[in-house]
């Protein structure tokens, strides 16, 4: 028999390892990856009925799972060097347990496989299986053995890049069947270029803790000040063509302008931090980029949403 007690005990136990799950898919990122999916939608459908069709539903569903497996993944492959850098997601793995842990990456594998199904068989387009296979499997290569992106040098900001936006953002663009103008894909591909930059200044403030265990990420591989003028460089030429390929698709001018703005504070952030680093020690380096890093989230998710704004603008005006 229960008492209020060990009942108390059990429910705080509940919602403490529910409160571990949602930290490992870090949530924090959630807006900025929502900016993939929304920009793809809109970029690709012609009505309503398009955003609103099964295998466009079942596009977004899976993308979210696959946003938050690969987030747990990670969590799973970095739990000892999170021990002494993010202790937090790391007590979230001890408290959950590996086997609970995998057994949440293995359900969402799972029920994206039979998404990916479904949107194939639903669209008539085969080529999102391929798409669907390789995401899967390049996403949770990035954590794991045998390849390991993430050490991949600068193939680690490439698969970021193919695995949170290019891929699904194609497979939705697909699922839709709207047969979209070849300027929806230059648009999007522009999109996932610029945002790579996130990955690049977030990374270079873990250089040392990565250095120390031996994982060579783009920033490490490239140098900090390299990987800093390459951050600018994608966004100048991201947005460059994100915005030509808009203005082909009869976006609005005001729509357009707004993003300019956006692209135009998130260059002065990145020039910023650029000069900082310059001819500075890592260790130095490192000091001025974890100086800025607070101001990612907010650069990154503006990026992400004027870009979302000029999709749906260009979708209200079809």
């Amino acid at each position: 028999m229960s008492t209020p007690l060990s009942t108390g005990r059990s429910g705080s136990t509940t919602l403490r390892k529910f409160g571990y799950s949602i930290r490992i898919r870090r949530l924090e990122f959630f807006p900025v990856h929502l900016s993939a999916i929304l920009t793809a939608a809109f970029l690709g459908a012609a009505s309503w009925s398009d955003l609103g069709s099964g295998p466009a539903v079942a596009a977004f569903v899976a993308f979210v799972l696959g946003v938050h497996s690969g987030n747990m993944a990670n969590c799973l492959a970095d739990r000892d060097m999170d021990t002494i850098y993010k202790s937090r997601l790391a007590t979230a793995v001890d408290g959950l347990g590996k086997r609970n842990v995998t057994i949440q990456i293995a359900i969402s594998v799972f029920l994206i496989v039979l998404l990916v199904g479904y949107m194939t068989v639903a669209s008539g387009h085969w080529d999102i299986a391929v798409l669907g296979i390789a995401w899967l499997v390049i996403g949770f290569e990035y954590s794991l053995p045998p390849l390991r992106l993430k050490g991949a040098g600068v193939w680690q900001v490439l698969t970021l890049a193919t695995t949170i936006a290019l891929i699904p953002g194609v497979m939705i663009i697909r699922a839709i069947d709207a047969a979209p103008p070849w300027q929806v894909f230059t648009a999007y591909l522009g999109y996932a270029v610029s945002m790579m930059m996130v990955s690049l200044v977030n990374q270079a403030e873990d250089v040392p803790e990565d250095a120390r265990f031996g994982i060579r990420t783009a920033v490490r591989a490239l140098g900090i000040t390299p990987a800093m003028v390459l951050a600018v460089t994608v966004v100048t030429g991201g947005a460059t063509v994100f915005a030509v390929s808009a203005v082909a698709l009869d976006a609005p001018w005001w729509a357009v302008a707004v993003y300019a703005v956006v692209v135009v504070l998130t260059l002065r952030f990145l020039t910023r931090i650029y000069l900082g680093v310059r001819g500075k020690p890592v260790e130095e380096a490192v000091e001025v980029i974890r100086r800025y890093t607070k101001q990612l989230p907010l650069h990154g998710a503006g990026m992400g949403w004027a870009t979302v704004l000029v999709a749906v603008s260009i979708f209200a005006v079809r």
